[in-house]
This record gives structure tokens, sequence and C-alpha cells, in this order.
């Protein structure tokens, strides 16, 4: 059998538990890996335009567990790309950005030159000086791509669990691995002990309920083309190991 691959995508996660050890204590066999290869991060992610992370779980991404905002997930899921693993959600600080010298203060004028961003590249706009304009949440979902065991996932998501108690409990400890994941041009201005814990994982169920309330505000919005997203099942988008 293949060994389980980990690919730490912009958040605390993965590179505390490999740290400390935590997947090998869970007794998992696995690869801990970038999926774009080495490199500058900037040239790694870049994608043409309208090309994202559905378009990525679309062609198959090569770990086994990955993520994305959750009605990207939801969506994907429900065509039949991977499935959502309903047993936890994430959620990170997320704002609408203007620059410093902005005269918008009101966000109720959308037509201004503005950024939404989370976890590190909203501390790093705001270490900048940027103004916050609008204060929300990023909410994502796990994408799980072909058959993984079963045990492996849950091997997986108990050493997150204990990486992220140790993150709620000091998470100055970690934020340097930001740095990890910036574009090269932008890891010298960057002070991460300035910075937050980011995206934290939710170990509650990604329900039905907002699944369906997901799936009902993005067909709203248009999002997708009509007819792109899928019947929008729960129970044949998602997989669970809940007892």
């Amino acid at each position: 059998m293949s060994k389980f691959v980990i690919s730490p995508h912009f958040r605390l996660q993965e590179w505390v538990a490999e740290e400390k050890g935590y997947f090998k204590t869970e007794g998992l066999d696995y690869e801990f890996r970038d999926n774009y290869g080495p490199g500058d991060v900037a040239k790694k992610h870049a994608t043409p335009d309208k090309i994202g992370a559905y378009q990525s779980i679309e062609q198959g991404r090569a770990c086994d567990v990955s993520g994305a905002c959750h009605w990207t997930v939801n969506v994907a899921a429900s065509t039949g790309h991977g499935k959502l693993y309903a047993d936890a959600y994430s959620v990170a600080p997320c704002g609408v950005f203007v620059p410093p010298e902005s005269v918008i203060k009101d966000p109720s004028d959308r037509k201004v030159p503005a950024a939404s961003l989370f976890s590190g590249p909203y501390y790093f706009l705001e270490q900048l000086g940027f103004r916050k304009v609008i204060d929300t949440t990023f909410m994502m979902a796990t994408s799980i791509t072909g058959d993984p065991d079963p045990e492996d996932l849950r091997k997986y998501f108990r050493a997150l669990r204990r990486a992220q108690r140790d993150i709620d409990l000091r998470p100055e400890l970690f934020t340097h691995y930001y740095r990890k994941e910036f574009p090269a041009r932008f890891v010298e201005q960057t002070d991460t002990r300035r910075w937050g814990p980011g995206e934290r994982i939710v170990f509650e169920p990604y329900t039905k309920e907002v699944f369906e309330e997901s799936f009902k505000w993005i067909a709203e919005r248009r999002i997708f083309a009509e007819g792109d997203m899928g019947p929008g099942k729960y129970e044949d988008s998602v997989i669970t190991l809940a007892a």
C-alpha cells in the first residue's frame, strides 16, 4: 500500500504535528511533502485567470487530504470530485483590506481597490498597515482524494487535534512556519512574531444542514454555471468516520 501523503497548505497544524512527531506517534506511514515541488511559492502556485481550488480538485490532487473554502469542497464533492470530510471543518480570521492611504472607510462602496484575505496574508497586511474595512471569517473544509485507509485518516486527524491544542496554548512558538509558504519576495518583510494562529480546526460535524444551506447560497449567487453543481446530495458527497 502506498504511503499516506500529507501536504501543508497555508496553515500551521501540519507543520506542528510534523515537528512534534505526532504523525509518527500515531503510527502513520506517511510522506510529508509540498505537492507543488521545490522553489518559490509564488511561481508554484501561479495559475491562469479563473483557475483555482475547484479546478485543482477537479483535476485530482496528489495528496490524500487537502483543504479549500468549504463551498468549493462542497460543490466538488457533489460533482464526484473527492469527498468532503464531515467530521471537522476549520475557520480562519478574514477581512477586506484597503491600502493605508485609501479614503474608503465605508464597506458599502464595493467599487474600490480592496482585497479579501485570511490567515497568513491577513496578518501580513495588518503588519504593513493596511486598513481592514470588513472583519469576517473564512470557513474551510477537507477534501479526501482517492480511497485512503480510514484508519490512516483517523491517525492523521488525531495528530492534527494534538497540534491544534499546542497552537491554542502557545501560538507564538509556531507562527514562523508561515514563512515556509510565503512568496520569496515577501519573506524578509514578514515579522511573524506579530502574527496570530490563523486557521483553527473545529472538530465538530459539517452537518447536512450546513451542506445544504451552503449549496443553496452558492446556487443563488451563480458562482457556478447552471447545471455544473451536481445533485447536491449530502449522503453521496461526504465521508464520515464517526461511530
